[in-house]
């Protein structure tokens, strides 16, 4: 009787095996020829941060010049262009007697050009004074001296 209800489980679990293979292969068959391919739209709102205006200060042109005049003057006390009207002058006696409102700057990657005019007073305290106007023009190049030009 045992080897009855032994060989009872085997035949059971084969059955069950095969109904279940059956079963399985029918699903399949069935849930692969039934299937609906649906496409839903989803609208979703998202929250987006942007970054606020921000200003940045840029040097006035003014500057430029101004550097320019400055460095224009030790360029005349390093060259000593002390004569004016076939006198000459010490460096002191020397002044800027009027700057021009027309100058122009010219940006060319890490080279700028500054061209302005200025007039500069020769005055000795017991001779007559002379006035000489100059049109300059200042190239500066990254990492170079300052090379002036008299135009």
């Amino acid at each position: 009787m045992e080897k009855n209800i032994g060989l009872a489980f085997i035949a059971l679990s084969v059955l069950t095996l095969v109904l279940a293979g059956i079963s399985g292969a029918t699903g399949y068959s069935m849930g692969s020829n039934n299937a609906k391919v649906e496409i839903v739209e989803v609208e979703k709102l998202v929250e987006v941060s942007i970054p606020e205006p921000f200003e940045v200060e840029v040097p006035s042109a003014s500057l430029f010049k101004d550097l320019a005049i400055e460095e224009f003057m030790a360029y005349i006390d390093d060259e000593e262009l002390f004569e004016c009207n076939e006198y000459e002058y010490d460096f002191e006696e020397i002044s800027i007697a009027r700057i021009y409102d027309d100058f122009s700057l010219d940006f060319n990657d890490d080279e700028y050009t500054v061209t302005f005019a200025l007039k500069l007073e020769f005055d000795e305290e017991d001779e007559r004074s002379c006035k000489k106007v100059f049109d300059v023009e200042a190239f500066y190049e990254e990492d170079e001296d300052v090379e002036f030009t008299l135009i």
